[in-house]
């Protein structure tokens, strides 16, 4: 008689389970240090320059996104809208803040490779081939709710200073 309950996609749900605590460490380790350092690198942008509105809405993308694709989308856009009123400084947040999603992109797939969810190749560490998408939104998703609230935190920091 068998006494384990082995599925066919258990080795899968344990690597999906592996992933979720190597993404819990990666967001309270290195992706909350990257989000707070480019939040700090920007902080003479806050808390007028980038707006609440413009935090809440790259928080409400990246949430709701299909893919990074749409994330990397919103913030060209952001980019563009910001070089046509003239604000290099803002056009420049916007392509760190990609920057920075690229790199967690390249996370990602680290880690699912790490758990054995996907391979990587030497493309993926180049930065040119992908992992799956929810695997790159999970991490995407854990950076920005740290880049948004710090930057909200340094933007209630510059209000009270100035009081």
């Amino acid at each position: 008689m068998r006494t384990d309950t082995a599925t066919p996609n258990s080795g899968v749900l344990k690597a999906e389970l592996a992933f979720q605590r190597r993404l819990a460490m990666w967001s309270d380790g290195e992706g909350q240090r990257a989000a707070i350092d480019l939040a700090e690198h920007h902080r003479h942008l806050l808390p007028g320059r980038i707006t609440k509105a413009q935090l809440s809405g790259l928080m409400n993308v990246t949430l709701a996104a299909p893919d990074i694709a749409s994330v990397h989308a919103f913030m060209i856009h952001q980019g563009q809208r910001a070089e046509k009123a003239g604000q290099q400084e803002v056009k420049d947040y916007w392509q760190d803040v990609s920057q920075a999603l690229t790199k967690t992109e390249i996370a990602a797939a680290e880690l699912a490779a790490d758990v054995g969810l996907a391979p990587v190749s030497e493309a993926q560490r180049k930065g040119r081939a992908r992992s799956p998408a929810w695997l790159e939104l999970a991490l995407a998703r854990a950076f920005m709710q740290h880049l948004v609230a710090h930057s909200l935190y340094l933007a209630a920091t510059v209000r009270a200073e100035k009081r």
